[in-house]
């Protein structure tokens, strides 16, 4: 579940996608940049680098909630609630058609779906593995690295497959690799949404802790 967590941090390799998506229209055949092809000229590169603050500030606003749910409510029904709110702001995140819609969605509402689940594993870990918790923390925060480094390739590989170039002052993809944008969005929701579908059905806790608060 931790390859999940931290693939909101794919952002250094998508970032350029994104903005070259943003300058062009998806009028269909259209591949002239200029000023009928623009959606926010205020939209540059400076002002990417916001996104990933805002993603941490909105991961750890709520992991904390997180930690007190555990004990109160069954970790599944967590787990179950953020995915459904993941895939609800990624599907819209796949169909913005503004900056200012997509940062929210995706700079807030994506991280923040999963910041309640955040702890839930290393917590659950705990519990099995009292006398190991510094072994299985280890091992459980390995994929939050890893899960950024794969989905890094794998995002790039579905949205410039060919390794093409910036074409448009040296900034913005060709329109046929910024429109396969929307596509990689949905192809690693899905495989985030997988990958969490099997962590709901393997967690829970162990039964010599529950009621413990």
């Amino acid at each position: 579940m931790s390859f999940v967590l931290w693939s909101v941090f794919i952002w250094g390799s998508i970032s350029m996608y994104c903005l070259s998506y943003f300058y062009y229209t998806l009028d269909e055949g259209s591949t002239r940049p200029g000023a009928d092809n623009i959606r926010d000229t205020s939209l540059n590169q400076t002002i990417l680098i916001w996104v990933l603050p805002i993603q941490i500030t909105g991961l750890m606003f709520l992991s904390t909630i997180g930690t007190v749910l555990y004990h109160r409510v069954n970790p599944k029904i967590i787990l179950i609630i953020c995915t459904l709110i993941m895939v609800a702001c990624l599907t819209a995140v796949s169909y913005s058609s503004n900056w200012w819609q997509f940062l929210f969605l995706y700079g807030f509402g994506f991280p923040m779906s999963l910041g309640p689940s955040y702890f839930i594993p290393v917590m659950c870990a705990w519990e099995w593995f009292p006398e190991y918790k510094s072994t299985v923390t280890g091992c459980i925060l390995y994929g939050l690295g890893f899960g950024p480094f794969i989905f890094g390739f794998i995002s790039t590989a579905i949205t410039n497959p060919n390794d093409v170039k910036p074409d448009v002052e040296g900034i913005y993809f060709p329109i046929e690799v910024a429109n396969r944008f929307p596509h990689m969005i949905r192809i690693c929701m899905a495989c985030w949404t997988t990958i969490l579908v099997i962590a709901i059905c393997l967690i829970r806790r162990n039964p010599d802790f529950e009621g413990q608060g």
